[in-house]
């Protein structure tokens, strides 16, 4: 997951783009003008630790 702000007005005004790759046939999925996107990136990356740790504890896993 990558989190990019272009430009100053972007870094001033907390903006950004995150680009996250998938598994699955769209190779990457892209969220622009995102408001604090440090944060979001941080959240989406914090609830996939999270579903891949109660899938390790379910005894299976994420395919």
């Amino acid at each position: 997951m990558t989190v990019e702000r272009d430009g100053l007005l972007a870094t001033l005004c907390g903006y950004g783009t995150i680009a996250c790759q998938t598994a699955g046939t769209a190779r990457e999925l892209v969220f622009r003008e995102v408001p604090h996107p440090e944060r979001l990136a941080a959240a989406i990356e914090h609830a996939i630790s999270d579903t891949e740790s109660a899938a390790s504890l379910a005894g299976g896993g994420l395919r």
